[in-house]
């Protein structure tokens, strides 16, 4: 099930391991969050519950989690879940490779309370689009921590 979902890989004789992950593969993972995010956003309506997160990872998988499950889609839930579990990893080294992105994350947060979902769309995908520009350092960040 693992393996499905792209959380581990396996070899011959190799056991399990975490996938490493470039830039390009990084890139086209946030292209695809922000593409099911929009959906979920652009499909549902209503609060977002608070987040009681501790660490700025948690606080985006909650985020994230509580917008998809604003949407009727049970498949948007299940999508954001998976990419919530694939992108933790690289989220925690976002923190020290992408400038205020804590800060960030409230803002967008605010903007997707909004209920404004031509706005909401659109600081996804400005969200997206600086962590795409961000893949390099976000893997160097990942891989190399300080």
């Amino acid at each position: 099930m693992l393996v499905g979902e792209g959380l581990v890989v396996t070899g011959l004789s190799e056991g399990f391991h975490v996938p490493p992950i470039d830039a390009p593969a990084l890139e086209d993972l946030y292209r695809w969050n922000n593409e099911v995010l929009s959906l979920a956003a652009r499909s549902g309506a209503g609060p977002l519950p608070a987040s009681a997160a501790a660490d700025y990872a948690e606080a985006t998988a909650q985020l994230f989690a509580g917008l998809a499950a604003r949407s009727p889609n049970a498949e948007h839930r299940r999508a954001v879940a998976s990419l919530n579990d694939r992108l933790h990893a690289v989220r925690v080294a976002e923190s020290t490779a992408v400038p205020a992105c804590a800060a960030e994350l409230d803002g967008l947060a605010d903007t997707l309370a909004s209920g404004d979902g031509r706005a909401a769309q659109a600081a996804l995908a400005r969200y997206h689009r600086k962590r795409v520009r961000h893949a390099a350092e976000i893997v160097r960040a990942r891989y190399r921590p300080v």
